[in-house]
């Protein structure tokens, strides 16, 4: 399991970005608990590794200062904490 370094978005929508991320956690069978203040988050997910799958897991939690969202990540498997990161830049700015 690795503790994630926290990173810090810039949106433009505080809501809209909140309902990306609970749709995306939700629609896969994650569970999501939050608002445009905060909250958390967690889900399980596979990845290929060659010829095989592995689990992964991501416990989360979000704060919001205006129009900055702080991430702070918790993996268990792969991917790497920053390839969970960067995945997450790019979904929601």
């Amino acid at each position: 399991m690795s503790e994630c370094s926290s990173f810090t978005i810039t949106v433009k929508d505080v809501p809209a970005t909140v309902k990306k991320v609970k749709d995306l956690v939700t629609k896969n069978g994650g569970t999501f608990n939050g608002d445009e203040t905060g909250g958390t988050y967690k889900f399980t997910g596979k990845v290929k590794i060659v010829f095989t799958e592995s689990s992964y897991t991501i416990t989360g939690k979000y704060t919001v200062a205006g129009n900055k969202v702080t991430i702070t990540n918790t993996v268990d498997g792969l991917p790497s904490c920053n390839q969970v990161a960067d995945k997450m830049k790019g979904e929601l700015t």
